[in-house]
């Protein structure tokens, strides 16, 4: 049986890339949208999504917190690094991989919310 790599798993869900969110984040900021809108917005974004695409969130100074939404299944690498405004993220209970280097200089992240598996 053939191994499933991670551009096979890409090809079989629907991925969040940095240059969604950093086109989504432009179009808020058009809209003169507050820290906390855009953030609320994020999050929503997030829900369309299997998996989050590699230094999707990197240095994104608007997320200040986070919840991934059950269906989330992998967090690729680097995916929150230097977000320098994020405190809290929840992660699901269906997530399966966080690559390494996610959370990588974000000091101000002070709560991972875990949920584990019954």
């Amino acid at each position: 049986m053939k191994s499933q790599k991670d551009s096979d798993f890409e090809y079989k869900n629907i991925v969040l890339t940095k240059y969604d969110r950093e086109n989504q984040i432009r179009k808020m900021k058009y809209q003169n949208l507050s820290n906390e809108e855009i953030n609320k917005r994020l999050n929503e974004i997030i829900n369309e999504v299997d998996v989050i695409a590699k230094k999707c969130f990197y240095e994104c100074e608007e997320i200040q917190s986070i919840v991934i939404p059950e269906k989330i299944m992998k967090i690729r690498q680097n995916c929150f690094e230097y977000c320098k405004n994020l405190t809290s993220i929840q992660l699901p209970q269906t997530l399966q991989k966080i690559n390494e280097r996610c959370f990588k200089d974000c000091n101000n992240l002070k709560e991972i919310k875990k949920y584990l598996k019954n």
